[in-house]
């Protein structure tokens, strides 16, 4: 799954949850409420945007991370690395390499 799908998805969910949340919050009882609320509902559609925005990206990050991961470990020592010398990113890594083989 990539990142856009997942992003684009919850940041659609997202942005329709917020905006319903904060309409249902604003009752206007008389028309000078109603003029003030239409000055905020401008901030508040950046807001929601904003929020919008920054819960789609942590989700995206989140799911997709892992498989990112995967994939770039994968292409620097292979799939099936035929000693952990091949992995050259430090020592501390070839030697966590070398005890996921020993097992």
């Amino acid at each position: 799954m990539g990142y856009s799908v997942v992003q684009f998805s919850v940041y659609g969910y997202s942005t329709e949850y917020l905006t319903w949340y904060f309409s249902s919050k604003t009752d206007a009882k008389n028309e000078l409420e109603k003029e003030q609320i239409s000055d905020k509902v401008d901030v508040r559609s950046g807001v929601i945007s904003f929020a919008s925005g920054a819960i789609a990206g942590i989700c995206g990050t989140l799911v997709t991370y892992p498989c990112d991961l995967c994939r770039t470990i994968f292409a620097a020592r292979g799939l099936f690395p035929i000693a952990a010398s091949n992995v050259t990113w430090s020592h501390h890594t070839t030697h966590l390499v070398s005890k996921s083989q020993e097992d």
